[in-house]
């Protein structure tokens, strides 16, 4: 497995502690970052998740890529179609695509696949 594979690996992993531990124990996080710590990390996830099925891809690609999928997702929740209202009735669901619009989250998504290209950016030299 290659070096960004592990990396992509080990982001998505940590997303996703990051994420579920801000909602199920949300008293370990600043009364601050708690709020935006959940949809950054599914973010990153997303950053992630695109790196590990296209590793050869530019990072400024698979940002915009994993940022527009973050975004498409929030503005499903726009919608009510009865297969995502059954999607959004499960824990799981909740997570993986949320149940209410906010227009914070798309700065919450930039941060997140921001910090996804950062790290790739820094920790995989070529």
């Amino acid at each position: 497995m290659s070096k960004r594979r592990r990396m992509y690996i080990i982001l998505i992993v940590a997303a996703a502690f990051i994420g579920i531990s801000s909602r199920l124990a949300p008293e370990f996080y600043s009364d601050w970052l708690q709020p935006h710590l959940g949809d950054a990390a599914w973010a990153l996830a997303a950053y992630a998740v695109f790196g590990f099925l296209f590793p050869s891809m530019a990072i400024w690609k698979k940002l915009i890529i994993a940022f527009g999928f973050s975004c498409l997702v929030e503005i499903s929740q726009l919608f009510d179609y009865w297969i995502l209202t059954l999607i959004r009735e499960t824990q799981a669901g909740k997570w993986l695509i949320g149940t209410s619009f906010l227009w914070i989250d798309f700065l919450r998504y930039a941060a997140g696949t921001g910090l996804g290209a950062l790290i790739e950016f820094i920790s995989v030299k070529d």
